[in-house]
């Protein structure tokens, strides 16, 4: 049984304007039946395709995926494309937890500290890119040269296990198709062509090596073994409580699994896959309109970049949640949470974050970073819970912590209180400050100044009151997003 638990302790934010990663993920790998990818089916994967004009597919970063796309741990300073200390040519470099994996004129090698490993002997051609998704590298790769040139004809994506260092190309649905670029974003992959012209393809990304249970497939396991893998599944998620577990298993058009989401002692089969009802389609998004199944029950919606990932967790230690995240219209993250009730299908809440920037806390807590604007837009923590009603709801909180606590300038003198409310007051000078909380009516800010002192302000529709100045006046360095 393959390492393919990924636990997510996380935290915070992703986005300034346009999407910035603010937050740090660690990735641990615990021993399990589970894994994060399956199934062999020779069945061609469903496919939107669609012409277009000279502009590019619009994805999450690469970059800003790296830390999603293997386990390891996250590394906030990742570094871009560069030569390194012996001036080899690097044609492509992509990091992740302090790995580098470079592509060169001689191969794709892999760099941890002073170590250097050769991980791929052959030139994949000259304009090789590079992917991380889920312990595995992606790059394109050509086999057409023509002699006498330096064109190589990009025909394949292909694969590196960096456990195993297996090398396999993806299932390709276009065949004789010249591939100019693509990205994989959590479970979907999309493919630009150069040949043919303006065409892409966009499906849910699956490998056939990995196994389920017994050594075999998800789709090769009988009944008896789904059962057996979906308790064995379902006991490991309730055990890891505050934990948020990748249940995936990736099929051919399909995100299929196993769980006993109503513990009543049955496994119930779980699918994600595209909508089934007519006219239900979009280009280039093959989980814009999708599918959820649990057990006989049904839910189709829609969502915006939706992942082709299902994560569960429990916060009692009893109750299974499954999120599913969609990244939104212009990287507006959107995580929604689901369990399985007499029967049925319930969305018991869904909030403004990415889940993979919540923490689960003990207590049952859900805690998650939302877009704020107050005296600058900026990220804070709002913590939630499961109410008498079973419902998601916030909980209680006196203040809210600001995630990320970016320094700004402040232009002029300024009273601070002593306590939000307070009437005593001592003025700071021009410097730079940081917001560290707002109270629960979003109208005290607390900061604290570079020479070390706190104090609290008051904002009124973003209007500082002590000095009846707009906060762009008095702030200069932030944004309001508008």
């Amino acid at each position: 049984m393959k390492k393919r638990f990924i636990h997510i302790l996380l935290q915070a934010g992703k986005k300034n304007g346009a999407v910035v990663l603010a937050y740090t993920v660690v990735l641990t790998i615990s021993m399990g039946t589970v894994l994060g990818c399956s199934a062999a089916n020779t069945e061609p994967p469903s496919i939107v395709s669609v012409h277009v004009g000279e502009s590019e597919h619009s994805d999450r970063d690469d970059a800003a995926l790296a830390d999603r796309q293997i386990i390891s741990v996250e590394n906030e300073n990742a570094e871009s494309i560069t030569q390194n200390t012996d001036n080899v040519k690097v044609l492509d470099e992509i990091e992740d937890g302090g790995i580098k994996y470079q592509a060169r004129p001689d191969g794709i090698y892999c760099l941890e500290g002073d170590n250097e490993e050769r991980i791929y002997d052959i030139y994949a051609g000259p304009d090789t890119q590079l992917s991380l998704f889920e312990g595995r590298l992606y790059f394109k790769t050509g086999y057409l040269h023509e002699e006498g040139t330096s064109d190589w004809q990009d025909t394949a994506i292909r694969w590196i296990d960096l456990q195993t260092l297996e090398t396999g190309d993806l299932q390709m649905v276009r065949e004789g198709g010249l591939i100019k670029s693509f990205s994989i974003r959590q479970g979907i992959i999309t493919i630009s062509y150069k040949y043919p012209n303006h065409v892409i393809d966009s499906y849910m990304l699956y490998v056939s090596e990995d196994t389920a249970w017994n050594g075999k497939q998800i789709l090769e396991l009988s009944e008896a073994e789904k059962q057996q893998y979906g308790q064995s599944l379902t006991r490991t998620v309730l055990q890891e409580q505050n934990s948020l577990t990748n249940v995936s298993n990736r099929v051919p058009n399909q995100n299929l699994t196993y769980l006993d989401m109503d513990g009543d002692g049955v496994a119930e089969e779980i699918i994600l896959e595209p909508s089934r009802n007519a006219g239900e389609t979009a280009p280039d998004e093959p989980l814009r309109y999708y599918r959820l199944r649990i057990g006989d029950a049904v839910l189709n919606t829609y969502g915006y970049n939706t992942d082709n990932t299902l994560w569960a967790f429990s916060l009692d230690g009893e109750t299974l949640l499954l999120a599913i995240y969609e990244d939104g219209p212009s990287a507006d993250p959107l995580s929604h949470f689901y369990q399985y009730q007499n029967g049925q299908i319930v969305e018991v809440g869904s909030f403004e974050t990415d889940i993979l920037s919540c923490r689960l806390e003990q207590g049952g807590i859900l805690s998650g970073a939302v877009f704020r604007e107050i005296a600058n837009s900026d990220w804070i923590r709002i913590n939630w819970c499961i109410g008498e009603n079973g419902m998601l709801e916030e909980a209680p909180q006196e203040y809210y912590e600001f995630v990320r606590g970016n320094w700004v300038e402040l232009r002029e003198e300024l009273p601070l209180h002593l306590e939000a409310g307070s009437g005593e007051v001592f003025n700071v000078a021009p410097q730079k400050v940081k917001f560290l909380q707002t109270s629960a009516d979003w109208s005290w800010l607390l900061l604290e100044t570079e020479d070390g002192q706190q104090g609290w302000v008051h904002v009124v529709d973003h209007q500082v009151a002590e000095l009846n100045k707009h906060v762009l006046d008095v702030f200069q360095g932030g944004y309001l997003a508008g």
